[in-house]
């Protein structure tokens, strides 16, 4: 069975202890998590683009998801916002990859037609081919995100 992936986008409460008591709450749950099958892969702070209070967390399900065990992730005391992503992997990652640590992690959404998707797939894994080597980068993943209701209006 092919891994399914959650992409939690969360506000916090403002200033550095919030983000260090939600990473504690994140590092508490990850027995929990891995228990009902999940994995937490990443939990991703600013750099450039996002506002100082905002996070996001990739979690990777083995099996069917576990949506109270997510939820304890977006209701904690330091959330304000939260939104989830159903993701689905194409040609990266594979149910086992690991991210890397250190580096700089860039989060890139595309609005594609379904008509579109094969192709601009196939022409992602062929530019990674000059990409990675050329600028010593590794692309994680591509993935495709589950349709939501605010796709469909």
């Amino acid at each position: 069975m092919t891994a399914t992936y959650d992409y939690l986008f969360l506000e916090l409460q403002r200033g550095p202890a919030a983000r260090k008591a939600f990473a504690d709450h994140l590092t508490a749950l990850r027995e929990e998590l891995a228990a009902a099958g999940g994995e937490v892969l990443g939990m991703f702070t600013t750099q450039i683009g996002w506002e100082a209070s905002q996070v996001a967390v990739l979690l990777r399900w083995a099996g069917i998801r576990d949506d109270a065990a997510r939820m304890r992730l977006v209701t904690a005391p330091q959330v304000i916002r939260s939104s989830t992503e159903s993701l689905r992997p194409t040609l990266r990652p594979g149910d086992d990859a690991a991210l890397l640590p250190g580096g700089i992690y860039v989060h890139r959404w595309f609005e594609t037609a379904t008509s579109d998707l094969e192709e601009f797939q196939r022409l992602s894994g062929e530019g990674w081919k000059d990409f990675e080597p050329r600028f010593e980068a590794n692309v994680f993943g591509l993935f495709l995100a589950d349709t939501s209701a605010s796709d469909r209006e």
